[in-house]
């Protein structure tokens, strides 16, 4: 009976030797899986956040970014008459500019400042053309009313 009781005391022993307190760790791991649980229902809710903020920008501001989109169409339209109207009135005045620097050479002499203030001061009978010089004939150029109307027409129009 002395084995037994041995065999006993050694259970025993081994038993308290096995006994384990995890209430520490138990307590840690019940706090980190709630923590977790708190973390994810508040990223659950900004999902749905970011759904409904998404569904609102796809049904109100998409149409208002899309109707704005295509009056700037027509803002971008006016602006490429505008500089087509810009440079075609800049080879206009590139024309008379050649016509104004070719009617100086043939009209007034090298050097002559003095002389291009004289006729202003002279009888009209000394401004007369040199000897072979046609009379100027002006470019065909735009004519405004064309390309830039009044407010007073668009109301007449109506």
């Amino acid at each position: 009976m002395a084995a037994v009781e041995n065999a006993e005391q050694v259970a025993k022993a081994y038993s308290e030797y096995m006994k384990v307190d995890i209430t520490e760790e138990k307590r840690f791991v019940e706090e980190a899986t709630d923590e977790l649980l708190t973390k994810l229902e508040e990223l659950m809710n900004l999902v749905d956040l970011l759904r409904s903020d998404n569904s609102n920008c796809l049904t109100t501001n998409l149409p208002k970014i899309r109707s704005k989109y295509e009056e700037l169409g027509k803002v971008f339209s006016n602006i490429d008459r505008l500089e087509a109207f810009v440079d075609m009135v800049r080879e206009n005045v590139e024309v008379l500019d050649s016509k104004v620097v070719e009617a100086e050479k043939l009209l007034l002499p090298e050097n002559s400042f003095s002389k291009l203030f004289k006729p202003l001061f002279s009888k009209k009978d000394s401004l007369k053309l040199p000897k072979g010089v046609v009379c100027y004939e002006s470019p065909k150029i735009f004519e405004t009313v064309k390309y830039i109307h009044s407010e007073n027409d668009e109301i007449n129009k109506i």
